[in-house]
């Protein structure tokens, strides 16, 4: 699971942040549904994704703003 996190653009990384979003939407429809231990299993996994996108977004846009000085 996300593989490749160094190398991903702020244009990807806000294209990951939506698909999380939808996701996180449609868990929320069928969270009814899902049993308890998925449900802790999808809590671990959106912690996980909150604390590597902190860790890797704010290089991806420190990148893309010395690229636009450099041009």
């Amino acid at each position: 699971m996300f593989l490749h996190k160094d190398d991903l653009t702020r244009e990807q990384w806000d294209r990951v942040e939506l698909l999380w979003e939808a996701l996180g939407t449609r868990k929320n429809e069928v969270e009814r549904e899902l049993k308890s231990s998925d449900n802790i299993k999808i809590a671990e996994q959106k912690v996980r994704f909150g604390a590597i996108k902190a860790a890797n977004r704010p290089s991806a846009k420190l990148e893309e703003n010395a690229e636009a000085k450099q041009n």
